[in-house]
């Protein structure tokens, strides 16, 4: 009832406008209706919404309100996952200067704020600039017990990967073993990151032919989901990926986990034959023959394991009857055509995972 909610959230925020509230209401309120927007594809709308609530906060003249910081992040995400590239990085800097004023050098916003600008330098090939700021991170957990936060694991891991892309695996091995010495100590074995670290270290010590350890690690990594995507769709493919990972889903997605240098088919063949489920991404030029083949390998198996679904997705831009191969035509499919709504995502996780979300049971109890 999504029509419903948009009125009662436009309400509230008039009201309060009027009567010149502020504080964490306000802000709640603009980013229920920002999330609105954004989740059903209405992004101009949330940009605008954004942009209301970064003035109304900055008026207050309260310049450590951390609700900025949030602001900016928020609208600098929405900016990057949309493709403008330069308004988001603008925003991130800004959202940097901001938190570094305050003289809080501490303050783990200002981490988060470079680990965000670091993963957009990352993503766009400016590793240099990338590596310089997840340094700059890591800095950030200069405290003794924060050593034990999965967050500092996860910045061990960023650093690790900018240093594989550039085939600097000397370097990259000791963070990756940090890094799972962090989430065995937070007793988060089976946090993404940590089957991530295993990952990346297992492809390092097998460039070295140290068979024996890198097959240990293989053994333990089991991935929830593999992303079959066509190229072309790859920024709205990228932001589901985000999406899943936010829900602690474990996903083999090839822009994260193959590593430079190794025969990428050989790594593909790998993954297919243990991973738990696919996504397949169908977007508006349709499914490419790369992805049939992925498909045909995965469907190999199901014969004898018809516990790994195949969970067809219709992305933004895809046509609402798309062609599809024989495997999939008489499989459900989810439609994200209006975007990355929670209550799909819901869906696509309990599809995955096997376990109905919280949200999604709520839902259910309500009709």
């Amino acid at each position: 009832r999504l029509d419903e909610a948009e009125e009662m959230y436009r309400r509230a925020i008039q009201m309060m406008d009027r009567l010149n509230i502020g504080g964490p209401s306000v802000t709640n309120g603009y980013n229920q209706l920002a999330s609105l927007y954004r989740d059903t594809g209405r992004l101009d709308e949330a940009v605008h919404l954004y942009r209301r609530m970064l003035d109304k906060l900055e008026s207050t003249g309260r310049q450590d309100d951390p609700a900025i910081g949030m602001a900016y992040n928020q609208l600098a995400s929405l900016y990057r996952d949309t493709g403008h590239l330069d308004e988001a990085e603008h925003l991130y800097r800004r959202m940097l200067d901001k938190l570094e004023s305050t003289g809080r050098q501490d303050d783990p916003a200002i981490g988060m704020a470079y680990n965000q600008l670091a993963s957009l330098y990352r993503d766009t090939g400016r590793l240099d600039e990338a590596e310089h700021l997840y340094r700059r991170v890591l800095d950030t957990f200069k405290v003794e017990p924060s050593y034990r936060y999965p967050a500092f694991g996860m910045a061990l891991n960023r650093l690790a990967e900018v240093l594989t892309v550039d085939q600097r695996f000397d370097e990259a091995e000791p963070l990756l073993r940090r890094s799972l010495e962090v989430f065995d100590a937070s007793l988060d074995r089976d946090n993404p990151e940590a089957v991530k670290a295993r990952a990346l270290l297992a492809g390092i010590l097998e460039t070295r032919n140290e068979i024996g350890e890198a097959r240990l690690l293989r053994s333990r990594v089991s991935f929830d989901t593999f992303i079959n995507h066509n190229a072309i769709d790859k920024r709205i493919v990228v932001q589901l990926v985000r999406e899943l990972e936010n829900r602690r889903i474990r996903v083999w997605f090839d822009v994260a986990e193959l590593l430079p240098g190794r025969p990428w088919r050989d790594e593909i063949e790998k993954v297919l034959t243990n991973v738990a489920s696919m996504v397949v991404c169908i977007g508006e030029t349709g499914i490419s023959p790369w992805q049939e083949k992925e498909i045909d390998r995965m469907w190999s198996d199901l014969s004898a394991r018809q516990d790994r679904p195949i969970i067809p997705v219709l992305l933004p831009g895809s046509d609402i009857s798309p062609k599809l191969p024989l495997s999939l035509i008489n499989l459900q499919w989810l439609d994200l055509r209006e975007g990355l709504n929670t209550k799909v995502l819901d869906k696509l996780e309990w599809a995955i995972t096997g376990s109905r979300p919280v949200s999604d049971k709520s839902e259910l109890r309500s009709i």
